[in-house]
Protein backbone atom coordinates (compact mmCIF):
# COMPACT_ATOMS: atom_id res chain seq x y z
CA UNK A 1 0.00 0.00 0.00
CA UNK A 2 0.95 4.06 -0.14
CA UNK A 3 3.03 5.28 2.63
CA UNK A 4 0.67 6.69 5.41
CA UNK A 5 2.47 10.16 5.12
CA UNK A 6 2.35 10.60 1.21
CA UNK A 7 -1.51 9.20 1.36
CA UNK A 8 -2.15 12.07 3.90
CA UNK A 9 -0.37 14.64 2.42
CA UNK A 10 -2.73 13.62 -0.87
CA UNK A 11 -5.89 12.98 0.62
CA UNK A 12 -5.74 16.74 2.09
CA UNK A 13 -4.25 18.31 -1.19
CA UNK A 14 -7.65 16.86 -2.54
CA UNK A 15 -9.67 18.40 0.31
CA UNK A 16 -11.57 14.98 0.06
CA UNK A 17 -14.34 14.69 2.89
CA UNK A 18 -14.93 11.12 2.20
CA UNK A 19 -12.75 7.78 2.28
CA UNK A 20 -13.94 4.61 0.94
CA UNK A 21 -10.96 2.24 2.44
CA UNK A 22 -10.62 -1.27 3.85
CA UNK A 23 -7.88 -0.68 4.98
CA UNK A 24 -5.83 1.69 7.96
CA UNK A 25 -6.13 5.79 6.16
CA UNK A 26 -3.80 8.62 8.33
CA UNK A 27 -6.47 11.01 10.47
CA UNK A 28 -7.81 13.74 9.04
CA UNK A 29 -10.64 16.07 8.35
CA UNK A 30 -12.65 13.45 6.38
CA UNK A 31 -14.46 10.73 7.27
CA UNK A 32 -13.52 7.04 6.46
CA UNK A 33 -16.12 4.38 5.05
CA UNK A 34 -15.43 0.87 5.04
CA UNK A 35 -17.07 -0.47 1.90
CA UNK A 36 -19.66 -2.54 3.38
CA UNK A 37 -20.99 0.35 5.24
CA UNK A 38 -22.19 1.95 1.81
CA UNK A 39 -24.53 -1.75 1.64
CA UNK A 40 -26.26 -0.30 4.58
CA UNK A 41 -26.67 3.51 3.50
CA UNK A 42 -29.32 5.44 1.47
CA UNK A 43 -28.80 6.36 -2.11
CA UNK A 44 -27.41 9.98 -2.38
CA UNK A 45 -29.49 12.27 -4.30
CA UNK A 46 -28.65 12.89 -8.01
CA UNK A 47 -27.44 16.23 -8.60
CA UNK A 48 -26.59 17.38 -12.00
CA UNK A 49 -23.03 17.57 -13.58
CA UNK A 50 -21.58 20.43 -15.97
CA UNK A 51 -19.01 19.17 -17.96
CA UNK A 52 -16.57 21.41 -16.78
CA UNK A 53 -17.01 20.63 -13.46
CA UNK A 54 -14.31 18.27 -11.88
CA UNK A 55 -14.47 14.40 -12.14
CA UNK A 56 -10.90 13.23 -10.81
CA UNK A 57 -7.72 14.16 -9.83
CA UNK A 58 -4.67 12.46 -11.20
CA UNK A 59 -1.44 12.29 -8.67
CA UNK A 60 2.18 11.86 -10.00
CA UNK A 61 5.70 13.15 -8.18
CA UNK A 62 6.92 14.20 -11.27
CA UNK A 63 10.83 15.11 -11.11
CA UNK A 64 10.53 16.69 -7.77
CA UNK A 65 9.56 13.95 -5.80
CA UNK A 66 6.72 15.90 -4.12
CA UNK A 67 3.04 14.65 -5.16
CA UNK A 68 1.40 17.06 -7.63
CA UNK A 69 -2.33 16.63 -8.20
CA UNK A 70 -3.37 16.99 -12.34
CA UNK A 71 -7.87 18.01 -12.76
CA UNK A 72 -9.46 16.64 -14.97
CA UNK A 73 -13.24 17.73 -15.91
CA UNK A 74 -16.19 15.28 -16.63
CA UNK A 75 -15.79 16.86 -20.51
CA UNK A 76 -12.36 14.89 -20.51
CA UNK A 77 -14.21 11.74 -20.14
CA UNK A 78 -16.15 11.62 -22.91
CA UNK A 79 -13.91 9.99 -25.39
CA UNK A 80 -15.30 6.25 -26.22
CA UNK A 81 -14.00 3.82 -23.52
CA UNK A 82 -13.11 1.41 -25.48
CA UNK A 83 -11.43 2.23 -29.41
CA UNK A 84 -12.21 0.07 -31.98
CA UNK A 85 -9.85 -1.98 -32.97
CA UNK A 86 -9.56 -2.93 -37.05
CA UNK A 87 -10.11 -6.21 -38.27
CA UNK A 88 -6.91 -7.69 -39.55
CA UNK A 89 -6.77 -8.37 -42.89
CA UNK A 90 -4.12 -11.21 -44.18
CA UNK A 91 -3.12 -11.33 -48.09
CA UNK A 92 -2.50 -14.99 -49.03
CA UNK A 93 0.33 -16.68 -48.40
CA UNK A 94 0.84 -14.82 -45.25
Amino acid sequence: GMDHELLGTVLDDAEVSIVIADDAVPGGPWRVLHPEALDRAEPAPITPVHPDDMAYIVYSSGSTGTPKGATHAHRDMRAPAITPVPEPRCETGE
